[in-house]
């Protein structure tokens, strides 16, 4: 079922592009309940109107908007007014309602995107529904063809009611169908494949949802308190979305008060560091939407500049805490020198990359850490050899990525133009025009590098 009520695109994608440029959030909103009202199959002013409830959230605010302006007899009005009020009131049971008005208007990606974010909700256990809410959770999803979302929705139908025997038929029903849905049975040589292969074989008698196998290992540790089923669980948990690790803080800290081992204590950093990062880019994304406000980028750069801070602290005790010359230290080593130069740390940004390059991985990066460091500290002539290095590196070696051979050149031309135009240096000017021909070789839509070749020719006819 597809969404077949009228829309105007053109009015829409203005009153969209208008919306991103209003420093004022009540005015932003309404424009963009336009803009859905106008076409209400603009993704992008659905998905602006979802991201900026978290800004209202945080002000102690509501998004208030007046619908009596937009809405008529059109199919998907009921939709609109419902996502007004979750907007206003963002609560499970306003965003259930939203995403069964989606459903009914046959605006299908909206209903999944609402009932994806419900399923977080009750992973993180902020919504405990009742028996009918996630009955029409389900029904919501498997009606929207997001068989995998409306399974999982099952799974916590069984979890939270174990006694309603329905749910659990309606779980098996559903993974039957997803399975019918992802596996070709009519095709006799898979079959005969399969039939051959135990390891494919037990794959089919193998739980595949992860979140299943967590409560199961969560299950099983909260009766033993063995360290080695508290084990098992971290080790599951590592490989788990991070709203998922989020909902098992409690676990993990109990384990560290039963056990106190050092890489569970790490491991509950790196989730809170996780948070902290998600915060910074929701603040990105709210300032790309308001550009223009000093206000909300002074907040940007300070809570990112704290959370790098933090990063790099607990990255430092990390590295401390390993022997030296061991693969894990080397690749934490990497990554604190990564954090450092972000965090404009430069000096020691390059200690900790001249102890990668030492190594045979990594070793391209490291060098591109310590040439951006010593660009940013006025040291021209080590930044040079470094990036002659890095040449030298790109030569002989197979084993780098294209990408991070483009982000070496694309800095190296960076640093050459910078150099010419200091001392007015033809040559130097040609170096770089020569790195920004290589790299439109391999890719055209790199960074900016049409912009950066464009400048070069410039210079290059000044220097001529």
């Amino acid at each position: 079922m597809r969404y077949s009520g009228p829309k105007d695109v053109g009015r829409a994608d203005s009153l969209y592009k208008s919306a991103l440029t209003k420093p004022d959030p009540d005015y932003a909103a309404q424009l963009l309940f336009s803009a859905l009202a106008a076409n209400p199959e603009h993704q992008g002013a659905f998905d602006a109107i979802i991201g900026r409830i978290p800004a209202f959230a945080a002000k102690r605010r509501k998004m208030v908007v007046r619908t009596s302006d937009l809405v008529g007899t059109g199919p998907a009005d009921e939709f609109i007014k419902s996502l007004a009020a979750f907007c206003a009131g963002p609560i499970a049971d306003n965003g259930l309602a939203c995403a069964a008005e989606a459903f009914k208007a046959g605006l299908v990606p909206y209903a999944i995107s609402l009932g994806e974010r419900l399923l977080r909700a009750i992973d993180a256990n902020e919504w405990s529904p009742k028996a009918i809410a996630i009955t029409r959770l389900i029904e919501v999803l498997e009606g929207s063809d997001a068989l995998e979302a409306a399974a999982s929705a099952a799974r916590h139908a069984v979890r939270l009611y174990p006694d309603d025997q329905g749910f659990k038929e309606r779980e098996k029903n559903l993974l039957a169908r997803r399975y019918m849905q992802e596996t070709d049975l009519a095709s006799a040589p898979t079959f005969q494949k399969t039939m051959k292969s135990r390891a494919q074989q037990a794959a089919l008698h193998r739980p595949t949802d992860h979140n299943s196998h967590l409560e199961g290992l969560e299950n099983r540790y909260r009766q033993s308190h063995s360290l080695e089923d508290f084990r098992e669980l971290v080790r599951a948990l590592r490989e788990a979305q991070p709203v998922r690790r989020e909902a098992a803080i409690t676990i993990l800290q109990d384990g560290l008060g039963r056990f106190g081992d050092r890489d569970t204590r790490w491991f509950l950093r790196e989730i809170e560091l996780e948070r902290k990062w998600a915060e910074v880019r929701l603040h990105q994304q709210m300032l790309s939407e308001s550009p223009s406000s000093d206000k909300l980028l002074a907040e940007h750069q300070r809570l990112r500049t704290e959370v790098l801070n933090e990063h790099v602290e607990y990255l430092y005790e990390v590295v401390a805490s390993l022997p030296p010359g061991t693969p894990d230290r080397h690749r934490r080593e990497l990554e604190l020198a990564r954090k450092l130069l972000d965090a404009g740390r430069h000096e020691e940004a390059i200690k900790q990359a001249q102890a990668v390059k030492r190594r045979a991985e990594h070793r391209l990066e490291a060098w591109l850490i310590m040439a951006k460091s010593f660009v940013q500290l006025g040291w021209t002539a080590e930044a040079g050899e470094c990036f002659e290095q890095i040449l030298t590196e790109l030569k002989t070696s197979t084993s780098d990525s294209l990408q991070k051979a483009l982000e070496a050149k694309y800095s190296y031309a960076e640093f050459l133009i910078d150099q010419a135009i200091g001392k007015r240096d033809s040559t130097l000017a040609y170096q770089a025009r020569k790195l920004c021909s290589d790299i439109m070789i391999e890719d055209i839509d790199f960074r900016d590098v049409r912009k950066l070749a464009s400048r070069l020719e410039r210079l290059m006819s000044e220097l001529a």
